[in-house]
């Protein structure tokens, strides 16, 4: 079901929302990155900007501006640029639109798919409402740190990714050779090692994962294969 007829007021590629929900939702992502993605996100569900405006709490005149740096530049100069100093998207805030209130009452009224979707379905209803957290996990039988990933996931998937089971789908990580190979020779070339010595494989995964949120997982083996269709070879790290 899509819960936005219209289209949004900024279109993301494929990849490129794939990556924000991605640096949305990690661990590992500065928080100030996790807000600009999440933003982003917001910008490709809603298409009215005065909409988006009041749910963000930022002016229709810096989202234009934000669109249109996305537009001319692409998303890595947007996430390195950041929000503007006077923006400040809060990360607790969840406001449904009619649309999605709708969706989240059929849900709890009648009762399809798992317990567990109806939960969270009736949580996202009173985090809408506003109520204190404690008082929410008690009426929904949702946990509180359940409710924080609830609203992550709503900031970052919409009101159906939040509420619906999660697909496991157990696919590896994937590392495209004609993607990260490029990557790994743009950074060697144009960014001064940690080190100020020399190239280390744990430098180059840090600055891998600047750009693919994926890379901070990925293996040595697997790094130096890439590595050496690259064209580059590392020394390795003595111990001290």
């Amino acid at each position: 079901m899509n819960l936005t007829a219209s289209s949004p007021f900024l279109v993301l590629s494929e990849y490129d929302l794939d990556f924000c929900q991605r640096l949305a939702l990690s661990p590992k992502s500065d928080i100030g990155v996790k807000r600009m993605a999440r933003l982003l996100l917001e910008m490709h569900r809603y298409p009215d900007e005065a909409c988006l405006s009041q749910r963000t709490g930022i002016s229709t005149r810096t989202l234009t501006l934000i669109r249109q740096r996305y537009e001319e530049h692409g998303l890595p100069q947007v996430l390195d640029e950041g929000l503007p100093d006077d923006a400040r998207l809060p990360d607790k805030r969840v406001t449904l639109t009619e649309g999605e209130r709708d969706f989240c009452q059929r849900v709890v009224q009648q009762r399809k798919g798992s317990a567990g979707r109806q939960r969270r379905a009736r949580a996202m209803l009173l985090l809408h409402e506003g109520l204190p957290r404690p008082e929410i996990a008690k009426a929904s039988d949702v946990c509180e740190r359940t409710l924080e990933r609830l609203v992550e996931r709503y900031q970052t998937h919409g009101v159906e990714g939040a509420v619906n089971d999660a697909e496991r789908s157990g696919r590896p990580v994937r590392y495209p050779q004609d993607e990260f190979v490029p990557l790994i020779q743009q950074i060697v070339s144009r960014t001064q090692p940690a080190t100020l010595l020399s190239w280390t494989m744990q430098d180059l995964r840090q600055n891998l994962a600047r750009h693919r949120v994926e890379a901070a997982k990925i293996s040595e083996p697997t790094l130096r294969m890439l590595l050496r269709l690259a064209g580059i070879q590392f020394r390795q790290r003595t111990s001290a």
